[in-house]
């Protein structure tokens, strides 16, 4: 820094205060460089709207997004994801909360508020978490999963708390 401070006092004739200044600059602009980085790659935070991940997430929670984890590797059952979702209404992405539920090639069915894992035998392993049920109580039935569906390929089954919002994510 000493040897560029040189050179431009000695071409452009810039007194040490017009170098202070030209300094401060350069180092806010590389930490805004070095933010919008960390935002776009790295984390960003975000609000919670809306109560869809009630009781593990409520409307108005603040939370940080973590970008990095499933470009070194693939996400796991229970993970919480955050994903776009084109909405014509409102005429671009809206971002989804859920917690993904079925993994690629997987049979999922959800009957009487039970989460069901089919295995290729028929035999169907209820997953040990309640999350087919509505938060006041009721089960979940009907919906995407009310008879057994298998995710395709690249895809995972998730869900928020109100059941009712099941998908598949590619």
């Amino acid at each position: 820094m000493k040897k560029l401070k040189e050179y431009f006092t000695y071409k452009f004739n810039l007194s040490d205060k017009v170098w202070d200044i030209l300094e401060i600059v350069m180092y806010c602009l590389i930490a805004l460089v070095i933010a919008w980085l960390i935002v776009t790659f790295v984390g960003q935070r975000t609000v919670v709207d809306g109560d869809s991940m009630y009781n593990t997430l409520s409307d108005g929670d603040n939370i940080i997004v973590e970008k990095l984890s499933y470009t070194f590797g693939s996400p796991d059952r229970y993970d919480i994801v955050v994903f776009p979702h084109y909405d014509e209404n409102y005429g671009g992405n809206v971002y989804y909360i859920k917690r993904i539920i079925g993994l690629p090639g997987e049979t999922i069915q959800i009957e009487d508020g039970l989460i069901y894992l089919i295995k290729d035998n028929g035999e169907k392993e209820i997953l040990p978490d309640e999350y087919g049920y509505y938060y006041d109580g009721k089960p979940m039935n009907g919906y995407l999963a009310s008879e057994p569906v298998t995710i395709p390929e690249g895809c995972y089954f998730v869900m928020g708390s109100f059941c009712l919002n099941a998908c598949f994510i590619p």
